[in-house]
């Protein structure tokens, strides 16, 4: 990574425990970090205010934790129950937005194996059929997904990676190629 004090950690992240760890990882090596405010890029209508954050700290690395927008749709179709945490949620949104940014063609599949290997190794599922609290339906997913705080006019903003380590902000994501991915992801378990 091309880390440095004028390629600082831009972290698009609530307060969460991998919040924690990377800010804590960047003051050990000695990176400056910035935790950038979640509603720039997870409420807001115009990310004029991310966009200017981003253009000030010009980051050598953007981390989003947000697997949480598949996360979300998974809890909500699962009805919030008790079955499927959040946390186990996350993982496998993780997961899953590393294979659509692979599907995409936008990031290589050996990151994507390699992230899947780092969730698994840490105890989480990182396949929609391998969760507790299912069956979960394409259909449903799609249609909680098109109802998050982050759509607009019937397209997604989802959080997609180029690599590990390389998160960034896709805007005005296509329904129909997603809705595809999430019927065959659903279905297949590594």
């Amino acid at each position: 990574l091309d880390l440095s004090e004028d390629r600082p950690v831009a972290i698009l992240s609530g307060n969460a425990i991998s919040h924690q760890l990377l800010a804590l990882a960047a003051q050990m090596v000695g990176v400056p970090y910035c935790p950038i405010s979640p509603p720039y890029s997870l409420v807001a209508r115009d990310f004029g205010k991310l966009d200017h954050c981003l253009d000030l700290l010009t980051p050598g690395l953007v981390f989003a934790d947000d697997g949480q927008l598949f996360a979300h749709a998974l809890e909500r179709a699962n009805g919030y129950g008790a079955e499927l945490l959040h946390g186990e949620a996350v993982g496998c949104g993780i997961a899953m937005a590393m294979r659509y940014s692979n599907q995409l063609g936008l990031c290589p599949g050996q990151d994507v194996e390699r992230a899947d290997r780092l969730l698994t190794a840490l105890g989480l599922k990182t396949w929609v059929s391998q969760l507790a609290g299912g069956p979960y339906r394409a259909e449903e997913l799609l249609s909680h997904m098109s109802h998050d705080k982050k759509a607009r006019a019937g397209k997604l903003t989802l959080i997609l990676s180029h690599g590990i380590g390389q998160a960034f902000i896709h805007r005005d994501a296509d329904p129909a190629p997603l809705g595809e991915f999430l019927r065959r992801d659903a279905i297949f378990a590594k």
